[in-house]
């Protein structure tokens, strides 16, 4: 934001809104208050009052206070527009704050957690709305318009994490139905998909002859297949292998790097050929998450398994050793 002089110091406007501050010396001591103003007519009533006490003042926020009123809305909005954010975003924006409007003291700088509680204790699309007014409360804080943030206290409902939601899950008869209408080539690649639950752009690192390996350690005296690949961040991620996936893992291996261009358009065709609801190979990373923490896994050794990392332990559990596979249906 950049700053201005007016009578009592600065006023910072950012887009859309000013906000008067005052910034004088007086007897050897610098003052830095703000008005909480967002007109000078309403700044220069409180700088009449700082300079009758300027140890003690305490600004009243200008004639009636901090409203929640229609342009004080549009001012953020424009904060909005200017950091890219879309119209749809910025209207359902413009649509919760004129909720919280109506439900909040008509001087929001008054405003405590107790009030916005009680505006969330019925309300549908709690997460959203706390989002909204959270970031709101932010930019007021930031412009000078209010001190407190009660927002920082209000509880945000967990996200529930995307590869456990069931709508991303592939049904073993969409799979079936769909592996009848590729070619072998991109059979195996959705054999090796579904039994790992890579990402598309790891099995294309795997297929190069310097992006990864097949390996064959051994685990209480037997032989397990191991496939490792150069994870993007540099680190070696290896997954056990089921005998069929170590199969079609060599066959990858033979064949070399393919197209995910053609590999995508081949899926779509196959299951618009087979009538199935589409999906995408990026689909099996998390129907394997979530058949696994169905059939009773710990999502901790899922995540291992998967290549994510919990804490810095399971990170270590993660990249050096060899994850045992995960029970699924």
């Amino acid at each position: 934001m950049a700053y201005k002089k007016w009578l009592g110091g600065r006023y910072w406007e950012a887009p859309g809104i000013k906000v008067f501050h005052i910034y004088k010396m007086r007897n050897g001591k610098r003052y830095s208050v703000s008005t909480k103003c967002s007109t000078e007519k309403a700044a220069l009533k409180e700088y009449e009052r700082w300079e009758q006490d300027p140890d003690n003042y305490r600004p009243l926020g200008g004639e009636d206070g901090v409203t929640l009123d229609q342009d004080l809305i549009d001012s953020y909005v424009e904060t909005l527009r200017a950091g890219g954010r879309s119209e749809g975003r910025i209207g359902r924006c413009r649509s919760y704050l004129k909720w919280w409007a109506e439900r909040l003291p008509s001087d929001i700088s008054k405003a405590n957690l107790k009030d916005f509680n009680l505006a969330l204790k019925e309300a549908p699309n709690r997460g959203m709305r706390v989002n909204v007014v959270s970031a709101f409360w932010t930019w007021l804080v930031k412009s000078g318009l209010v001190e407190k943030d009660p927002t920082k206290s209000l509880v945000r409902p967990p996200g529930k994490p995307a590869q456990l939601t069931r709508p991303k899950v592939i049904s073993d008869d969409r799979h079936q139905k769909v592996m009848k209408h590729l070619s072998e080539e991109y059979r195996d690649l959705m054999v090796f998909l579904e039994a790992t639950g890579w990402h598309v752009s790891e099995l294309e690192r795997f297929a190069q002859d310097d992006g990864g390996n097949l390996t064959y350690p051994r685990r209480n005296g037997k032989d397990i297949y191991v496939a490792e690949v150069i994870h993007k961040s540099g680190r070696v991620h290896r997954t056990e292998l089921t005998e069929e996936a170590e199969e079609v893992a060599v066959r990858i291996r033979g064949r070399g790097p393919f197209n995910r261009v053609m590999f995508y358009r081949a899926v779509k065709k196959a299951c618009e050929d087979a009538k199935v609801k589409p999906f995408t190979p990026g689909m099996y990373r998390a129907t394997l998450a979530t058949k696994a923490v169905e059939a009773g896994e710990d999502p901790k050794a899922v995540s291992a398994f998967l290549g994510h990392s919990y804490n810095t332990m399971m990170k270590f559990y993660a990249t050096r050793a060899v994850v045992p596979r995960p029970r699924m249906k």
